[in-house]
């Protein structure tokens, strides 16, 4: 069973008669519980909202998020996109833990090093508390 077959069937166990009652009911956007509904998995996902869906439904995050063989239905190894900027910042902290790192041509110090990878992680803090 995917994500969006779970999804369904607890919508049609809840007695609503549409989604966005039973979004409501959760304070979660209804076309949001529709569009997750017509997915067979999930990459990105708002965790709140599926914490907030699997307390309201009486069941665990774990059985929401697994099928009926205990497989997990998100892949948490492609749960980003190539192009998503936190991704991509992380990818730049992994760089700076390799012994020689260039910025601009020029070989970065361990101390400039350290500062721009604690930078990057300002960075993520504040960008994600925005969003």
């Amino acid at each position: 069973m995917n994500i969006g077959q779970k999804i369904n069937q607890l919508f049609e166990r809840s007695g609503y008669k549409n989604f966005a009652d039973w979004g409501k009911a959760m304070g979660i956007p209804g076309d949001w519980l529709l569009d997750l509904k017509k997915r067979d998995t999930v990459k990105t996902i708002d965790i709140t909202r599926l914490i907030v869906i699997a307390e309201y439904n009486n069941i665990t995050l774990d059985d929401l998020l697994r099928d009926n063989n205990g497989i997990y239905i998100i892949n948490v190894n492609d749960n980003l996109d190539s192009n998503d900027i936190y991704k991509m910042l992380e990818q730049i902290q992994d760089q700076l833990k390799k012994s020689e790192v260039k910025f601009n041509g020029f070989i970065m110090s361990e101390g400039c090093k350290e500062l721009t990878f604690d930078a990057i992680d300002v960075l993520k803090g504040l960008v994600k508390s925005n969003l």
